[in-house]
């Protein structure tokens, strides 16, 4: 395995495309891991006054099986679940295995396996607290979904998909359905829509966005009452796609909205706030011809009103990153590290987690326990942040990782 470029093209969707949906997360019930339950950013008169953020790691001993394009979610009951991945970067077989963290007794257990072994899927809270899991793949998209039900501990087999697809994107209604959309299948992006009524455990049609995608971020905007489409790749070649769409539910169909500078990034990361904001973070960009690319320092803030605003440039470019929203802060933790101009396959992976502090308006950085890529970070009930799981891009020895701790914090 010669270079970072190789494990990335292993890592994501099929030989002829380059990507990759890790590092997002959880609202309320039914969306994804990256929309953690978090307030909204805030803003102070006098920056150089306000005490610096500290951060302290604790160990909560390694995951039961390593991890590395996993779905992590937190349970009704405050678990966190983490899904399937890889289990080693000889990317064989897929892992159907389940296991949750119980930061109460800072212990982690076995859940039953799921039916398939799965990666690059999406998974979701529902309102009932079962947990759906949708698509998959690598080369060999799959066309099933199953639900776990936390009254028995058991996975079920939902209706059939109506499309196979991974690294697909999806979010929750306020009515309990899950809307997911697009992914890569073996002949590359789709523009497929589907929506999962768990009352009758069934798939449905849902009207197509206007350009096929994959690795893409989907939310609902209760301001709005729409569906908001954004980023994503539509080729082989890492090219995002600027501006968002949305879908209106009364006309039942999706408009184009332009001038948002973070959509044009490969492996974007993002992160929710409790006000609806969606901060976007990283992702590659693509310099000239010749298949070269660069790391993007770029961190634009979405509203629910369709207003945006640009963050100060991150110190490095990030992607294959997570984020998350906590009190006053925006965290960026691992991920690829470089800048516009570096080659990615001169990139390497981070060895420091960075931190947003709105109210001193800097970005600092922080240690990290492991030096990875494509982890999973989960806030728990305390308001600490579970990190999870990922992989190192070292050009010799890669590995998959079963580290896990716990972040706080504080002022």
């Amino acid at each position: 395995m010669r270079s970072v470029w190789i494990l990335a093209l292993c890592l994501g969707i099929s030989a002829s495309s380059l990507n990759c949906s890790r590092g997002s997360g959880s609202q309320e019930a039914t969306t994804r891991v990256a929309s953690i339950e978090s307030p909204a950013p805030t803003t102070a008169a006098s920056p150089t006054s306000v005490p610096k953020l500290q951060f302290e790691w604790t160990s909560t001993g390694p995951t039961l099986t390593p991890h590395v394009s996993q779905e992590a979610v937190r349970l009704s009951d405050g678990r966190v679940m983490v899904i399937g991945g890889f289990t080693s970067l000889d990317f064989s077989p897929t892992s159907s295995r389940v296991e949750a963290f119980d930061e109460v007794t800072n212990a982690w257990e076995r859940l039953a396996d799921m039916n398939y072994g799965r990666v690059n899927h999406v998974a979701f809270v529902l309102k009932d607290g079962r947990v759906l899991v949708v698509g998959g793949g690598r080369q060999d998209a799959q066309a099933t979904a199953e639900v776990w039900d936390v009254k028995t501990g058991r996975w079920s087999l939902t209706g059939r998909l109506l499309f196979p697809s991974y690294n697909s994107c999806g979010a929750g209604l306020p009515d309990g359905r899950v809307v997911v959309v697009g992914g890569a299948t073996a002949s590359g992006a789709t523009d497929g829509a589907q929506v999962f009524d768990p009352a009758l455990n069934e798939w449905a049609a849902f009207p197509a966005p206007t350009l096929a995608r994959f690795g893409c971020r989907l939310y609902y905007v209760g301001q709005t009452g729409t569906l908001r489409l954004v980023g994503g790749q539509t080729s082989g070649v890492v090219q995002g796609n600027d501006g968002f769409e949305e879908f209106d539910f009364q006309t039942r169909s999706w408009s184009q909205r332009e001038g948002f500078a973070a959509g044009g990034g490969g492996y974007l990361t993002a992160a929710v706030a409790d006000d609806g904001t969606i901060a976007f973070v990283g992702g590659l960009l693509t310099r000239g011809t010749g298949g070269q690319f660069g790391q993007r320092q770029v961190v634009q803030l979405l509203a629910q009103d369709g207003s945006s605003s640009l963050l100060p440039l991150m110190p490095e470019g990030r992607y294959y990153s997570t984020a998350i929203v906590v009190p006053d802060a925006l965290i960026v933790v691992g991920g690829i590290k470089g800048g516009p101009d570096d080659d990615l396959n001169n990139a390497t992976t981070a060895t420091s987690s960075l931190a947003f502090d709105f109210l001193r308006q800097e970005w600092v950085a922080f240690e990290l326990p492991q030096s990875a890529a494509g982890v999973s970070a989960v806030r728990l009930p305390s308001g600490r942040i579970l990190v999870l799981g990922g992989w190192n891009a070292r050009k010799s020895a890669p590995e998959v990782f079963a580290t896990a701790a716990i972040l706080s914090v504080v002022r």
